[in-house]
């Protein structure tokens, strides 16, 4: 028999009507700096999550949704199996505001509860993000897959996946993605335009929400989203390099991956992908600035021209940022002229 608490809980929106064994909630508040009337089709949600694996997507543990939230600040309470705890592993709350499938608003750091002495409560700040209600296009970043006649794509912000819609400018996300893959079905980092649309199951069923392309972005092989509402340090993390000057970098086989160490003592170390590399770097708030890198002076059948553009480009880098697990270091004009993902440190 489902409890009276357990009952209420559900038609207040903050839960599921099934009946959990051992309940208990977790609770909080999120909101927005932005002075932003939310329409009334708008839906917050937010979910309690297990972050404990890199190298896999969170798994949900519980979910509160409210139709028609009204404006910030918004009060949620998730309710959870205590069962589904384990004290060694790591849980976060996650929020976000959609409209007509469109992603508003959502939170962009980790906000962790229950294990490792936190506790039941948080204060969540979501960021507005690119995919607005007033947009006609947004541009993702995911991991896309094309296997036996069907594409999905799991959208890195929202850790939602749908099934890709076989049109608009679908063919080109498709062409790009059997170029690049290594082995059938592998699960590839691309960028796109688009949009999250109803579109009839496969089965002839009820609708589907369909990620439509309106526009092919790049292919990023090497890159994933990294753990959820994980957010790495500059310094001593491991740094692998994924992007340069926009374009993928691709490591030879049999050679060393391109990357960087920001040591604490303003010390950088890393790798070209052939020669060891060495030198200093300075920290002033958002501002990072490189001095006497030096490298080894081997000389490699393949990756010799982007050790090359790689070590040339830190002699432009004049600030640096981190979006999760991901680094980008930036130009004077603010354009990100080298991208890089974390790595257990070796």
């Amino acid at each position: 028999m489902i409890n009276l608490r357990t009952a209420c809980l559900g038609l207040l929106g903050f839960g599921s009507l099934a009946p959990v064994l051992h309940a208990q909630v977790v609770t909080g508040t999120a909101t927005y700096r932005e002075r932003i009337a939310l329409p009334p089709n708008a839906v917050f949600e937010a979910t309690l999550e297990d972050v404990s694996r890199a190298d896999a997507p969170a798994t949900i543990i519980g979910r509160a949704r409210l139709d028609k939230p009204g404006q910030p600040p918004f009060k949620f309470s998730i309710q959870y199996d205590t069962a589904q705890i384990v004290t060694t592993r790591s849980y976060s709350v996650r929020a976000r505001v959609t409209v007509d499938g469109n992603l508003m608003f959502a939170s962009d750091q980790a906000y962790p509860v229950l294990t490792r002495g936190r506790g039941s409560q948080v204060a969540i700040l979501m960021q507005r993000t690119s995919g607005q209600a007033s947009e006609t296009r947004a541009e993702r970043n995911g991991m896309f897959r094309y296997m036996a006649d069907a594409a999905t794509f799991m959208d890195c912000q929202t850790r939602e996946r749908w099934p890709v819609a076989m049109e608009a400018s679908y063919k080109a996300l498709e062409a790009a993605y059997l170029q690049t893959r290594r082995e059938p079905g592998e699960e590839l980092m691309v960028s796109v335009e688009g949009q999250v649309m109803s579109r009839p199951s496969a089965d002839g069923g009820r609708p589907v929400s369909t990620l439509v392309v309106t526009r092919y972005v790049g292919v990023w092989p090497g890159e994933t989203c990294g753990a959820a509402n994980a957010t790495s340090p500059l310094q001593e993390t491991y740094w692998k390099l994924t992007r340069l000057q926009g374009k993928p970098v691709i490591v030879a086989q049999n050679q060393r991956e391109p990357n960087l160490v920001f040591r604490k003592e303003n010390r950088v170390t890393g790798s070209g992908g052939c020669n060891e590399l060495t030198g200093i770097y300075t920290l002033k708030a958002t501002e990072i600035a490189f001095s006497g890198v030096a490298s080894t002076l081997r000389a490699c059948l393949a990756g010799m021209e982007t050790e090359g553009a790689f070590l040339k480009i830190l002699g432009n880098v004049r600030s640096w940022k981190i979006l999760g697990e991901h680094l980008e270091l930036n130009d004077a004009n603010g354009q990100t002229i080298a991208r890089f993902e974390a790595r257990a440190l070796k």
